[in-house]
């Protein structure tokens, strides 16, 4: 089997003085670079191919990274000797991800005001008066626009982070030794805590392992289950169709960073299959809830309850 993985893996907007490498193993052997052949590391994004960077030694300068926007990447290395090609590895990818840094946030500095500044602000309001035009709240056009609850509801909204989005793909960090982290590009990442030391190998689909084009919920193909899903081959349905055994690795997984608020519901009717068992599908679905995968129709239709 062939793997290649990228070490530092994840790397911050601007941070160009790292040494990047590129490593290739062979069934277990390091692969050693012939003189006589060009290596080439290939970066793509989902929009397509991106860049070309030429490794010395397979290894590169973050600084070649300097045009790349946050984003998550997949990569191969191109072996080139002479007019033939080798592209490593010839299953799977390796991920690089290219996260924001603080400067990448433009702020404002509000100017300090006192009490008497304030008040003296709303006495000038209220000798002036406030005109109007009748018309919806902005809170009564959330609602037409489709949207259900309070107004405390709609305020919230507004709280978001422009940022965030559904989840449209995921990488696997296997940095931690004690627990799967796949991150999601969309800024997600989740924790797989487990005590079977050989799970990170069947269930890291997403970083080269196993297959990514499933189309039944597999038990130790954790990160294989979520990129099928995300590639469309793996439906709700299929899910359903699974024992709840299979969804057991999930039971103690740690959501960070969540798209959506998994605490404005009741989950505790919430199942997948239908036998009424949880050994870890409500984990599972709250997961895939709080990183934009499920939507809130879906898991209503699990039988969660919006409190």
């Amino acid at each position: 089997m062939e793997k290649l993985k990228l070490t530092p893996n994840v790397l911050k907007i601007d941070d160009n003085d790292r040494t990047i490498t590129a490593s290739v193993t062979i069934d277990g052997q390091a692969l050693i670079p012939d003189d006589g052949a060009e290596y080439t590391l290939k970066l793509a994004n989902a929009s397509g191919h991106v860049k070309d960077i030429t490794l010395a030694e397979l290894a590169f300068s973050s600084a070649e990274l300097k045009s790349l926007p946050a984003d998550t990447y997949t990569a191969e290395v191109w072996m080139t000797t002479g007019d033939k090609q080798r592209i490593y590895p010839s299953n799977g990818k390796a991920y690089l991800q290219i996260v924001s840094n603080v400067t990448s946030l433009v702020g404002d500095i509000v100017p300090p005001m006192t009490v008497d500044e304030i008040s003296k602000k709303l006495d000038d309001i209220a000798k002036k008066g406030v005109t109007s035009m009748p018309g919806k709240s902005a809170y009564q056009t959330w609602l037409d626009l489709g949207n259900t609850g309070t107004e405390q509801d709609f305020i919230n909204s507004l709280k978001a982070d422009a940022d965030k989005r559904p989840a449209t793909s995921v990488w696997i960090d296997l940095s931690d030794t004690q627990n799967i982290i796949g991150r999601f590009d969309n800024g997600c990442w989740v924790e797989l805590q487990t005590a079977a030391k050989w799970v990170p190998l069947y269930a890291t689909g997403a970083a080269g392992y196993g297959s990514v084009t499933m189309q039944s919920f597999v038990h130790d193909q954790c990160w294989c289950n979520v990129q099928s899903f995300i590639n469309g081959f793996l439906t709700l349905d299929a899910m359903k169709k699974a024992t709840p055994d299979k969804y057991e690795y999930w039971k103690t997984c740690v959501v960070h960073d969540p798209y959506a608020d998994v605490k404005q519901y009741d989950w505790s009717k919430c199942r997948i299959t239908s036998t009424g068992s949880d050994l870890g599908e409500v984990d599972f679905a709250k997961m895939m809830f709080a990183v934009g995968l499920f939507s809130e129709k879906t898991i209503l239709s699990l039988g969660a309850v919006k409190k």
